[in-house]
């Protein structure tokens, strides 16, 4: 809602303002963007075979009409075992520190991922059929 408020601020009236944000939760604890490799590693560790929620939420805010609408959209990923090899490898070749979570489920390696439930492009950041559902509450029209 913080980042859709931003926007609103800066933009004139007739605007539709879409914000979002994905987080990952482990054991009821936020993982947010890791700060460092280090702090990536430590993420990417307590990930290592456990089930994690990813839940990303929409606010859109259309000015012409003063409406907004909330959304989140939870979706489960279990991680393989991983080792501390597969985890360095990761984070030498890929970027972990612009992510939630510190990993992109769509460049992981194949022997990291034991299996999700729920919308693919939700634990990427924002699935179409979440963004459709906002408009729609927003009875926006173009």
């Amino acid at each position: 809602t913080q980042k859709a408020l931003d926007v609103v601020r800066r933009v004139g009236k007739d605007e539709l303002v879409i914000g979002a944000d994905t987080v990952v939760i482990l054991h009821n604890k936020i993982l947010g963007k890791p700060h460092s490799k280090e702090e990536a590693f430590k993420m990417l560790r307590e990930l290592s075979g456990n089930t994690h929620s990813v839940v990303t939420a929409i606010c859109g805010i259309n000015t012409r009409t003063n409406r907004a609408a909330l959304l989140s959209t939870t979706s489960y990923v279990r991680f393989k075992e991983l080792t501390d090899e597969m985890i360095h490898y990761y984070i030498d070749n890929f970027n972990p520190l612009d992510k939630a979570g510190s990993y992109g489920i769509q460049e992981l390696p194949p022997n990291f991922l034991d299996k999700y439930e729920g919308s693919f492009e939700n634990i990427i950041g924002l699935s179409p059929e979440s963004v459709t559902a906002v408009l729609e509450q927003l009875e926006y029209r173009r």
